[in-house]
């Protein structure tokens, strides 16, 4: 990046500006360097960028950094004043910051606001310009209002210069529609300067006359740095008044303390009229001076400023430009603290500043007005309403107490009513039944050292969220919605409430992880050409050039530092096609008209390139675990599961796939970073929606998707060992600090020591790869048309895989496997099962673990299926029993949707329960994550014991299954189980005829026998006789994954098809859903 002037980059693009440059090509506006123009309407009349400019207050900054596309939507006018930098990274951007409403773009904005604007005369000037500059257009309340608003505008009053009240009226309003309202003050507790201020001196001291107003000249008021500051009334030669602002960027005045050793107590019960009196000077002239008229009355007696300090009069007086002292009239002057507003922490999490009751809300408020879009459809007027005098009771007209809000708002609606419908008190009434008003402002944070003044369960905490205060007595709004507002959006036992949560206030907050380790992470992308891939790059890879994953790790407990957003950047792009991977119908109306303020605001809770933790485990290395994701998924989709893992002591290498079933991927083309300017320095992989249709045709794109898959893993695994041996790689993430202290950390050498997991597509792409090292060179293999995978024999990849390598399956899709070209694939057994080379014997089952979601449990086909694959011979047609070795452990979660076992189902618990019928949407990965932690466990992977909070599924509270095989899972509160030996029982948590879940051992978790499963069974576990009767697994899984297709892609299918054939049900007598949340 380099800094240029706006005049040196307009000589660069010869006779043409960049802008002109780029429009004459794209013709539209905020076009990303790898964006569809078919995507993006007409440029607006205020391009985006240029609003981001005025409401970040960006014009006033040093250090303003602008990517390309948002450098060429501005004006020629706005780029020439700013001092700016260009960037190709968008996440460095500050209009692209601004836009997707990052705190950090906010915080100096703010504390720039409370130091330039401390009376509330500034603040209302400071709403009112702004406003002004973004379109609003100002009513003066003295004149008919009839015609001058309509639907899509935007406007704001003012009421004595010390209230505002800015709206918005919808495109589609419709006279009696209702009006959204946040109302809070912007008045704060000061001293005002009294009529008549001139006081005697005193000791030599002048001294100025003021009033409190409310609370204010207490004893956090003395020995502070003062100044002054609000509005005068000037005439002029003509007899016409004007109000003028002003204020003095300097002290002028202190309330002293006594001195301690007085003997006089300072936190008494001072008199405010005689010991809380300013100084704002010395009597006489100043030392040294010639300045001989401090004394002089400066008007005649009786004048307004005969009643003022001389000094204060000519001081003010110069400050404004006024000669003729007379023309001074009257004044609002009040004391502020002179102290400017910083942050401040160790991490800057606080801000420290005066005035912040009740701006702070304000603020938000109004800005948050301004940064709003209006759709079509939108038919409501949004209100902000910032009032005057609230310390002292809303008293006053300008008062929330006076009619300023109702008069504003019926003036409103009857200039919206036109002609076309009479306006009276019908309308008004439908208008407040319609209506929504948030009152907003501060309270008291908990004081530390006084924990106990507060009532227990009532301290307000910071950072946690939004405070709901509530009054028994009915002081405050309605209690019950607030209460309602305020429930957790987490947490099993107020599900009902959390879904209607989710759609009110949709900025869910992911929870700690229960892990006994802090937990880091870096985002990684290497260019391919920096690694050594085991086996050739697929036909259809020649575009992807690099390889892009996230690591979660357990990391120093002091580490410090900010979350990560879980939306990916550029989040514009990923939250377009998350919308469209949800599917637009009617049953996600409501969740898609919340994701941009769900999602752009959901964060992680680990932190961000944080130093990894030196590992607590006997051979002084972490386990490591490679997690594929599913259709739709992300490198940070799976937060919740693999940053749970890392938290108990597993460092996970989670890859974004590059093959089209990421929800979305940037590549970022390697050796063309450092260009100016972003265009062609990105390219865009968009998710691509194939067919479920059981044709050849389907087969061969999945199997497409799985080479690229497949050799990504394979380059992954590269990566992995070069970090671990030190080496230094390219990596593309320049946020990413130094790798450096991954090296010697991860147990990754020795044959079979990584563990490898996916979810859907994710465990289908690990079970492919599997095999197709494990068995590379095998005749079968070799016969292949067209093979998914075929690593060099000599490469450490192959060495890697063995059957000691822990295979973790969740809800594992099953129809990307049955292609007729890898039939030769799917016969072998899984690497777990085969003989070793050692005199040890193989695992089989017990490195296995395979968890269904309900979904998947019913859809008989899909479970046969998986029994077969999941067994020692998958060429068998019915799955045999076997003594020699363990079977797997499978198990499947009651009332769980497919989606459940990824992010999304704490991030859309609305969506995944109306839609999918799923319960309790943290429960399945607090089952996923015991039963995981079981599994390495007892195939010696050492990792932290499992959390008291996470054995709350356990049904049988007082005993153990087998006490001398493990210790109790039931403990209590911060205790700590290491052997969690109900997790994995398979005959306590068997499915029996009569499945109530009174006598299960783990709430919801039944085990699946596949001992009797395979290709043609039927309900009651008889042999199918082919012959029309019936189809087997294999053949009618291909028939039914069209049927299924919505459960697996949402947006496959407006409604995805619940009434699945539940003819497995008969084989395992599974019951009614469980109700138990």
């Amino acid at each position: 990046m380099a800094r240029h002037t706006s005049e040196f980059l307009r000589q660069r693009s010869s006779n043409m500006s960049l802008r002109m440059a780029a429009s004459s090509v794209l013709a539209t506006s905020r076009l990303s360097s790898f964006a569809n123009p078919a995507d993006f309407e007409t440029k607006p009349t205020m391009a985006e960028a240029e609003k981001a400019i005025i409401i970040g207050e960006l014009k006033m900054r040093r250090d303003v950094m602008l990517c390309d596309s948002c450098y060429r939507d501005l004006p020629d006018t706005v780029a020439d004043s700013l001092s700016l930098e260009l960037t190709n990274d968008r996440s460095l951007c500050s209009a692209c910051i601004v836009m997707s409403s990052k705190p950090e773009a906010f915080t100096q904005p703010f504390c720039d606001f409370l130091r330039e604007n401390p009376t509330v005369f500034h603040a209302v000037d400071y709403f009112k310009t702004k406003a002004t500059s973004l379109g609003y257009k100002e009513l003066p309340p003295r004149e008919d209002w009839a015609g001058k608003i309509e639907a899509g505008g935007k406007y704001f009053v003012t009421r004595n210069g010390s209230s505002t009240i800015a709206f918005t009226v919808g495109k589609a309003y419709k006279p009696g529609n209702g009006v959204a309202i946040i109302a809070g003050h912007i008045d704060a507790l000061t001293a005002k300067v009294k009529p008549v201020s001139k006081k005697s001196a005193t000791a030599g001291y002048v001294q100025l006359g003021v009033a409190q107003y409310a609370g204010a000249l207490n004893e956090t008021w003395w020995d502070r740095d003062l100044s002054i500051g609000g509005r005068v009334i000037v005439r002029d030669e003509t007899g016409k008044t004007t109000s003028k602002l002003v204020k003095l960027d300097w002290p002028i005045a202190r309330i002293p303390t006594l001195a301690p050793h007085f003997g006089v107590g300072m936190m008494g019960q001072n008199n405010k009229e005689t010991q809380a009196v300013p100084i704002i000077g010395l009597d006489g002239p100043t030392p040294g001076s010639a300045d001989s008229k401090a004394a002089e009355l400066l008007g005649p007696a009786g004048s307004f400023v005969s009643t003022q300090p001389p000094k204060l009069v000519r001081l003010i007086s110069k400050e404004l430009g006024v000669k003729d002292y007379s023309q001074i009239v009257n004044w609002e002057l009040e004391l502020f603290d002179l102290q400017p507003a910083t942050v401040g922490g160790m991490d800057k999490e606080f801000i420290f500043a005066g005035r912040i009751d009740d701006k702070i809300c304000s603020w938000a408020a109004f800005h948050g007005l301004l940064a709003s879009d209006q759709k079509d459809d939108d038919g409501t007027i949004k209100l902000v309403a910032l009032f005057d005098d609230e310390e002292i009771g809303s008293l006053l007209r300008q008062g929330a107490k006076g009619n300023f809000l109702p008069s504003i708002i019926e003036r409103t609606v009857e200039s919206l009513c036109g002609e076309g419908k009479s306006f009276g008190p019908g309308i008004i009434g439908q208008t407040y039944a319609n209506s929504f008003l948030v009152s907003a402002d501060v309270t008291h944070a908990v004081n530390p050292n006084f924990l106990s003044r507060y009532l227990e369960d009532h301290a307000p905490r910071l950072n946690v969220g939004i405070c709901i205060c509530n009054d028994s007595n009915g002081h405050m709004a309605e209690a019950q919605l607030k209460r309602l507002m305020a429930q957790p959006a987490e947490g099993e036992s107020s599900d009902r409430w959390s879904s209607l949560l989710s759609k009110l206030n949709p900025v869910p907050r992911f929870p700690e992880f229960t892990g006994p380790y802090k937990v880091g992470t870096v985002d990684i992308e290497i260019p391919v050409c920096d690694l050594e891939s085991p086996a050739p790059a697929p036909e259809n890879a020649a575009e992807i050039e690099t390889i892009q994953f996230r690591v979660f790790y357990p990391c120093d407990s002091n580490a410090t530092g900010k979350r990560i957003a879980w939306l990916p950047a550029p989040q514009r792009d990923y939250l377009s096609a998350y919308i469209k991977f949800l599917g637009v119908g009617a049953f996600l109306a409501q969740a898609t008209s919340f994701l941009p303020r769900h999602l752009h605001f959901t964060t992680i809770p680990v932190v961000d390139n944080a130093p990894i933790l030196k590992p607590q485990t006997p051979n002084g290395r972490w386990p490591t675990m490679i997690f594929s994701h599913g259709l739709g998924g992300s490198r940070n989709a799976y937060s919740q599961i693999v940053g749970s893992l890392a938290s108990n002591g597993v460092v996970v290498f989670c890859p974004e796939h590059r093959d089209g079933s990421a929800i979305a991927s940037i590549i970022k083309v390697p050796y063309q970073q450092n260009r100016l300017f972003a265009r062609g320095t990105k390219r865009m992989i968009p998710y691509l929606q194939i067919a479920h249709d059981a044709t050849d045709e389907v087969h061969e794109k999945r199997n497409a998707q799985l080479q690229i898959r497949l050799w990504e893993l394979g380059l992954l695994h590269e990566a992995i060992l070069s970090i671990d041996e030190g080496e230094k790689l390219m990596n593309l993430n320049k946020n990413a600090s130094s790798l450096d202290h991954f090296s010697k950390q991860l147990q990754v050498h020795d044959p079979g020591s990584i563990i490898f997991g996916g979810h859907s597509f994710g465990a289908t792409s690990v079970v492919q790869f599997l095999k197709s090292v494990f068995y590379a060179g095998r005749p079968e293999l070799e016969a292949m048309e067209t093979p998914l995978y075929t690593p060099n024999w000599e490469s450490p990849i192959c060495r890697q895989v063995t059957p000691q390598n822990v295979t973790i399956l969740l809800d594992m899709w099953c129809f990307p496997l049955l292609a007729k070209s890898t039939k030769s694939l799917f016969n072998l057994a899984l690497p777990v099962y085969a003989p070793s080379d050692s005199s040890s014997e193989p695992p089989g089952g017990n490195a296995v673990l395979a968890i269904e979601s309900e979904d998947f449990f019913k859809w008989r086909e899909q479970l046969h299926t998986t029994a077969r694959i999941l067994s020692p011979d998958p060429s068998a047609l019915v799955v045999a029993p076997r003594t020699d070795i363990n079977t797997p452990h499978f198990f499947y979660v009651k009332r769980s949707a497919h989606l459940n076992q990824s992010d999304f189902a704490l991030l859309f618990p609305w969506l995944t329960r109306k839609v999918f019928g799923s319960a309790a949407p943290g429960r399945s990965l607090r089952l996923n994550l015991r039963a995981i932690l079981q599994v390495l466990r007892v195939n010696d992977i050492p990792v932290a014991g499992t959390r008291s909070a996470d054995l709350v599924d356990n049904r049988s509270k007082d005993t153990k299954p087998n006490p001398s095989d493990g210790e109790t899972a039931s403990l209590r509160k911060g205790d700590v189980c290491t052997d969690d030996t109900v997790i994995l029982e398979h005959e306590g948590n068997r499915i029996k005829d009569d499945d109530t879940g009174v006598d299960e051992l783990v709430q919801a978790w039944r085990w699946i026998d596949i001992i009797g499963m395979g290709e043609n069974i039927d309900g009651e576990g008889k042999a199918k006789e082919k012959d029309g009767k019936g189809k087997g697994a294999v053949e009618g899984l291909g028939e039914m994954e069209s049927h299924m297709a919505g459960v697996i892609e949402p947006s496959a299918s407006a409604s995805a098809d619940r009434k699945v054939d539940l003819e497995t049900a008969g084989v395992f007598a599974a019951g009614e859903r469980d109700t138990t949340e």
